[in-house]
Order: structure tokens, then sequence, then C-alpha cells
């Protein structure tokens, strides 16, 4: 699978799949609650991509986004540097996120 997104991007929180399926999706992996509370605290706001990315971390593959809030009133707006947001599989990045 490929990433549907790109640096400069702008994005919003799919939270119908986000409510729907991956808060009920049972991850064995400490990072999918983080994933999960990141993408709430987007709400409704746009956010634009920063980079994308592919890591392994102690031998589990994820994919993962630097976003930053269009409003620098959200928790993820860090100064404008934005936050990582860490998913097990591409597919759950592509369906988590709408470009507007």
């Amino acid at each position: 699978m490929t990433i549907n997104f790109k640096a400069g991007d702008v994005v919003k929180a799919n939270r119908s799949y986000i409510e729907e399926v991956l808060t009920k999706v049972l991850v064995p992996d400490p990072t999918h609650f983080q994933t999960v509370q990141s993408l709430s605290c987007l709400r409704d706001e746009t956010a634009r991509v920063r980079s994308i990315g592919h890591i392994s971390i102690e031998g589990v593959f994820y994919t993962w986004v630097n976003l930053t809030p269009t409003s620098n009133t959200n928790v993820l707006f860090r100064h404008g540097k934005g936050t990582n947001i860490y998913f097990v599989s591409e597919e759950y990045l592509n369906k988590s996120l709408l470009r507007v």
C-alpha cells in the first residue's frame, strides 16, 4: 500500500473512521492509544502535513506523519513544529486522515 498524502497537504481527521474503527481495534502496541488520542486532539480542525516516513522501533514497523494544526491554540501545534503520529499500518494512516 502507498501513503495517500504528501508534505504540504492540508488534512483533517476522519472522525467517523477513528471513532467507529480505530478505537475498537485491539492492537497490542503502546503507540496505538497515543495515535487515537492525538487524532482526537485535532477535532474538526485542519492540519498541514509537514513530513511522512517509516521507522522500525525494536523490530516493529511504523508509518508516521508529522502534522501541524492550522490553529496555534491546538495542543498539537507545539510552537509550529507539530507532532508525529505513529500508525501500525499505512492503511490506518490513509483512512484516518482526509485531504481538504
